[in-house]
């Protein structure tokens, strides 16, 4: 299921985060603070963050969708084509998207290839990381609605 913004029409990714998830030892103003940082993150190779909803239960990360799709199950479709130019490109905007977001003190806590998603339908170029989050809060795999 896809969500889309009510205002924009415009489709998104949800993230929900357990507010259980988040450390008792992060307050609510860290929390707030991570959020005003996530909004500044603004970087070819990461998925923009949009928006923050909560419920009593959970907080919803709204992202930009990425209408490629999930990196990993791509690949298939690129079998005996991938050169070492690709790959390296790839490891690139990936180190690039990291770097970016180190220099804010924010961190991919469970950086893999479930992270990675694309842009376009019809190449690899560029890839977009997902879950660059709370620092310290670990993202939960299988959390991702869209």
């Amino acid at each position: 299921k896809k969500y889309v913004h009510r205002k924009t029409r415009m489709p998104r990714a949800v993230l929900f985060l357990s507010k259980a998830a988040v450390p008792t030892s992060m307050s609510a103003t860290t929390v707030s603070r991570q959020l005003e940082l996530l909004c500044k993150l603004d970087h070819p190779n990461i998925v923009p963050f949009r928006e923050c909803c909560e419920d009593e239960r959970h907080f919803q990360l709204v992202y930009e969708w990425c209408p490629g799709g999930m990196f990993m199950s791509q690949l298939a479709k690129y079998s005996g084509m991938l050169t070492e130019g690709h790959i390296a490109q790839v490891l690139r905007e990936v180190l690039s998207a990291l770097a970016a977001a180190h220099t804010f003190n924010v961190h991919h806590l469970d950086l893999g290839l479930f992270s990675l998603f694309l842009q376009y339908t019809d190449r690899l170029s560029p890839i977009k990381v997902f879950g660059i989050g709370f620092a310290g809060v670990p993202i939960p795999q299988g959390t991702l609605r869209g």
